[in-house]
């Protein structure tokens, strides 16, 4: 979950509104009134969005270190980076 404070979505009518809450991957968020016009009822409709976060596969030392630092700060454990395969059995003949 991500605290989502400064996440906004876009509208069709190019505003943006601010999402309230923690916001996950896969989440619906429902903008009331902001959806296609019912003819029915002569109102419009609500606009569903849903929310998908896409997390780097590689990152450069600087943002590990802030994804780190981060993850200090929300208090939320963060499993140590692993060495690759081929870096351990170079270790491994290297050193033995």
């Amino acid at each position: 979950m991500l605290d989502a404070g400064p996440t906004v979505l876009p509208e069709p009518t190019d505003t943006v509104r601010p999402m309230r809450g923690r916001c996950s991957s896969g989440r619906v968020a429902a903008l009331v009134g902001r959806g296609l016009p019912d003819p029915r009822y002569r109102s419009r409709g609500d606009l569903l969005v849903q929310v998908h976060i896409e997390v780097p596969k590689k990152l450069g030392a600087d943002h590990k270190q802030l994804l780190r630092q981060l993850a200090d700060i929300e208090k939320v454990h963060v499993t140590p980076e692993r060495k690759s395969f081929f870096k351990q059995l170079k270790e491994y003949f290297h050193t033995g």
